[in-house]
């Protein structure tokens, strides 16, 4: 049988705070905050299984960065739980999603988890920008359920510093030139060796 995880006090959750921030300022890219805030997610509240989602380019689309091969999610193909977090910008939890009128197990349990309970959370920049989503979830047999002193601390921990995102985002964007700046060089190389022949 599961063991209860009892609420954090507030002393508690200051101390994983303030240990999550020292290691968050250190991160170089969205991957590496992504696995932190994972790890910080799993201390504070009593959730078994936690991904980081990320939204990519393409508008309502979400990428979990934290599995070893990447899951693609629409989240604007249907009405969901997912869809609601990320329109509203709002933190909130379900402690029993198959009576959720707006949960869709295709889009919201994209894993095909044992799921009983989901929080989620949207992470955000200072502009109010999201980014991504927090995906927490509580297994079926599993006694544990959300409390909102779980929503309390992941708001607190779910807005990211902005000078990290456009660092990353800057090195995304060389990256990208430089390959395609050796992919030209290849091709002119390519022509200028059929037009000499």
């Amino acid at each position: 049988m599961e063991k209860i995880k009892k609420e954090l006090t507030q002393i508690e959750f200051e101390k994983i705070l303030i240990e999550f921030q020292d290691i968050y300022g250190n991160e170089k890219t969205i991957y590496d905050i992504g696995k932190d805030v994972v790890d910080i997610v799993k201390k504070i509240i009593p959730a078994k299984e936690v991904h980081f989602l990320l939204i990519t380019d393409s508008e309502k689309v979400l990428e979990t960065i934290t599995l070893s091969n990447n899951i693609k999610i629409d989240i604007a193909s249907s009405l969901s739980m997912m869809l609601q977090c990320y329109e509203s910008k709002e933190a909130f939890f379900s402690n029993d999603i198959e009576r959720d009128i707006y949960y869709k197990s295709e889009i919201d349990n994209f894993l095909d988890y044992p799921l009983k309970n989901l929080l989620l959370s949207p992470l955000l920049t200072e502009n109010n920008q999201c980014l991504g989503i927090i995906w927490a979830a509580i297994p079926k047999k599993d006694l544990n359920q959300y409390m909102q002193s779980d929503l309390t601390y992941i708001r607190q921990i779910s807005i990211l510093d902005e000078n990290i995102l456009a660092r990353e985002k800057k090195e995304q964007k060389r990256d990208r030139e430089v390959r395609d700046n050796e992919s030209t060089s290849s091709v002119v190389k390519r022509l200028k060796s059929w037009l000499f022949k």
